[in-house]
């Protein structure tokens, strides 16, 4: 698809959904009839597809219910509503049982509806944004330092940042983080203190805290060779957990323990029997989504949630301590609802009054938290609503208006998000008049900065194109024949291709004021008199989004006069 084929408020990128509580209570209920004994697991759809399976005792069976036009070589069951047949892999279903009887028991109870219409039902509350293995542009580890992606005529300017847990995550008030490395490791990638020194505009360092203290194994090279790294391990664990008495020790490890053959999860298993302190493992070369679903399990667990919830009462999830948050707070006061508490990137939320009694947990910004699945929050009876995240005055509306649907709330308040800024919002499109902003990149890039959907869940265009900018995407483009002579423009946004270094060069010379491009210092903005920008620029809610106004409109007064840009060197 070219990204002149959809404009910034049409469509999304396809994506899994996993279940919300409604859907997962409902799609149970279906699988109890057929099968009764059987438990379900593994829930996901889409448009395409419903995978998911059924288990009893050591017994794990793989379906997938498609439309009743999918290939029938595809399916095993099928009629006039949808198909039915084994999922997983090939092989091992026809290393494994004939599960015909349970096809068939399962066809008879999910055969009477039609495809469309259950997915239409799951949709009502399903997450998006859940899904880790969705479809997504490459990130910048594997884009810019592992791949020759560019060459004479063409450089990127977009290269999404893949987020890390382990900078994100805050695990509760008294942690402890256990670095285990050698000093080689340690250094290979230092990080700048100085935002003007980095490469990439969105590169920050993780966030200080003065509750957390910090301990290093201290072994060398002397140690490898010598078999001592576990023991050491083991000993400044083990003293971590007796002087600090930490509430938590997250244990940091590069590659090393795989390399060497140590496994430091025995010890471990002890040290949380004999001490009662939770240690979270992360390594480079394993998912810390493992890891941490874990802590979110025992944290979750460890509530004790009340039979009767307060259906006001909210769990804020994906959103900082400051203003973004007091925004939102105040922004679902609109429904009735009220904050109980804030989690991710902070966890341990078994000390905060208002837990026990809240009734759903409420994602602002899910994006980049896809491997915290909520099935723990939906079992212990909590409602969860995963969206796209609300950037824009159009992209506010649509969140706030997903909560009060799922949430069972009156969705006529959402309109009412805007009110109190009315005048502020009027100034700050009058100050945009006549201004442009570009996206410059490949189709996929641009699908990714137009279309609405990963990695960054919501569409820059479409918010540039509420603050009042002129929006215009440079295609790179080496087929001359690939587009017409004139440039295209569909939902408002002008597309014109390029390709060469020369072209590019000539269309940002032609009245542009700013740029999205991930690097710091962009020499090609910077011979064009363009200032800067990316999504890190941008902020949740009504006033989020005017901040971010005027945060871009700060930058194009900083740059120089049109009429002045001819002397810059280029």
């Amino acid at each position: 698809m070219g990204p002149g084929e959809r404009g910034p408020d049409q469509g999304e990128v396809p994506v899994r959904y996993r279940p919300g509580r409604a859907g997962w209570e409902l799609f149970s209920s279906l699988v109890d009839r057929a099968l009764p004994s059987w438990s379900l697991e593994g829930l996901r759809f889409s448009d395409a597809a419903i995978t998911f399976s059924v288990s009893k005792q050591d017994l794990r069976l793989d379906w997938e219910l498609l439309p009743p036009a999918a290939d029938p070589n595809r399916s095993q069951l099928r009629n006039a509503n949808m198909a039915l047949r084994p999922g997983g892999d090939r092989k091992q279903q026809e290393a494994g049982p004939k599960p015909d009887a349970q096809a068939g028991a399962l066809f008879r109870v999910f055969g009477a509806a039609p495809f469309a219409g259950l997915c239409a039902k799951l949709k009502a509350d399903g997450l998006l944004h859940s899904d880790p293995q969705a479809p997504q542009p490459q990130a910048r580890l594997e884009r810019f330092f592992r791949a020759e992606d560019h060459g004479r005529d063409w450089w990127r300017f977009f290269y999404p940042r893949k987020p890390f847990l382990e900078e994100e995550v805050v695990l509760g008030d008294k942690v402890a983080v256990v670095s285990h490395a050698t000093s080689e490791c340690r250094a290979n990638g230092p990080q700048r203190s100085l935002s003007s020194l980095r490469l990439f505009a969105d590169d920050r360092l993780p966030r200080s805290r003065r509750d957390v203290l910090y301990y290093d194994t201290d072994i060398n090279e002397k140690d490898v060779a010598q078999g001592r790294t576990l023991t050491k391990l083991n000993a400044r664990l083990s003293e971590v957990a007796s002087t600090a008495k930490p509430g938590f020790i997250h244990l940091m490890t590069t590659c090393l323990p795989e390399l060497v053959g140590d496994d430091p999860q025995p010890f471990i298993k002890k040290l949380q029997a004999e001490t009662g302190t939770t240690v979270v493992w992360t390594s480079k070369t394993r998912d810390p989504g493992i890891s941490f679903n874990d802590v979110v399990l025992k944290i979750v667990s460890g509530v004790r949630f009340k039979k009767k919830r307060d259906p006001r009462s909210v769990i804020l999830a994906g959103t900082d301590e400051g203003r973004s948050a007091a925004e939102m707070t105040r922004i679902l006061s609109l429904l009735g609802l009220k904050v109980a508490a804030r989690m991710f990137p902070y966890l341990d939320i078994r000390g905060m009054p208002g837990v026990p009694s809240a009734s759903a947990l409420v994602w602002v910004d899910p994006v980049g938290w896809e491997r915290f699945h909520d099935d723990h929050f939906i079992k212990s009876g909590l409602d969860v609503v995963r969206y796209h995240p609300p950037y824009g005055l159009q992209g506010t509306k649509a969140w706030l208006s997903r909560v009060a649907s799922v949430l069972g709330r009156d969705m006529d308040k959402a309109g009412a998000v805007e009110a109190g800024h009315a005048k502020a919002l009027a100034e700050l499109r009058s100050c945009m008049a006549g201004k442009t902003a570009v996206l410059v990149g490949d189709r996929s890039d641009l699908e990714a900065m137009v279309l609405r959907g990963q990695p960054m869940g919501f569409s820059p265009a479409a918010v540039l194109a509420e603050m009042g900018l002129k929006v215009r995407c440079f295609v790179y483009e080496p087929d001359p024949g690939a587009w017409g002579a004139e440039p295209r423009r569909e939902g408002g946004v002008g597309f014109e291709p390029f390709r060469t270094r020369a072209e590019l060069s000539k269309l940002l010379a032609d009245g542009v004021e700013l740029a999205f491009s991930h690097l710091n210092h962009d020499p090609r903005l910077s011979a064009a008199g363009v200032a800067g920008f990316c999504e890190a620029d941008f902020e949740v809610g009504v006033e989020g989004f005017l901040r971010a106004g005027h945060r871009l409109l700060k930058r194009v007064r900083t740059m120089p006069l049109p009429r002045h840009r001819r002397f810059l060197p280029l």
